[in-house]
């Protein structure tokens, strides 16, 4: 199960946080939130940055508008 929370910065009021779990789950519903001609890049991106690292980004112009934190939970 996902965690989404709206999480604002100073100097970003469109900033959010996704949790989860699993890593399919949660690029599934990254992949909704991001701009058709960057879905190919982040589809891989996020499966290897979440692998690598257990975190990674979405930037504000591949997500419309939206900074997303994505951040793998151990479970």
């Amino acid at each position: 199960m996902l965690e989404i929370k709206h999480s604002p910065q100073r100097f970003a009021q469109n900033h959010y946080t996704i949790k989860g779990a699993e890593i399919e789950e949660i690029v599934a519903y990254c992949l909704l939130k991001i701009r058709e001609r960057s879905r190919a890049f982040y589809s891989k991106d996020l499966r290897t940055n979440l692998l690598e690292s257990g975190k990674t980004i979405i930037d504000v112009h591949a997500g419309m508008g939206n900074f997303y934190e994505v951040i793998l939970i151990n479970s």
